[in-house]
């Protein structure tokens, strides 16, 4: 927000909103992308989907990769299930966005519960 704020008002006027809505189109493009390459890494059965075991393997070798601990078995079969949003007991790369956000977060210790986030510091 501050790079695109020139005059430093707090808000953004068109003239600064052009360019920071077209990078984080480019960001979003990006992402968009990459969940594609990951999808198509996993889909052991080229499906175009993931199933719950190819979503397993995918947090599973992503954690290796980057170090981080990988959630435990229920913790992604909940994530799994959260973002199945058609119950086929596959993921499409629009569930899977924001289910390998969670991933993300799991893998990071933070918490996807913002109920139990609310309680903690309530």
């Amino acid at each position: 927000f501050k790079k695109y704020d020139k005059n430093k008002s707090g808000t953004m006027n068109v003239e600064e909103l052009e360019p920071a809505y077209a990078d984080l189109q480019k960001l979003m493009e990006g992402r968009s992308t990459n969940l594609e390459a990951l999808l198509k890494k996993y889909d052991k059965n080229k499906d175009g989907k993931l199933s719950l075991s190819e979503f397993k393997l995918l947090a599973s070798e992503l954690g290796k990769q980057e170090g981080k601990k990988v959630p435990a078995d229920d913790q992604l079969d909940q994530v799994f299930k959260k973002y199945d949003k058609n119950k086929s007991g596959t993921m499409n790369v629009e569930e899977l966005e924001p289910a390998y956000a969670d991933l993300q977060k799991l893998m990071e210790g933070r918490s996807t519960n913002l109920e139990a986030l609310l309680k903690k510091y309530d």
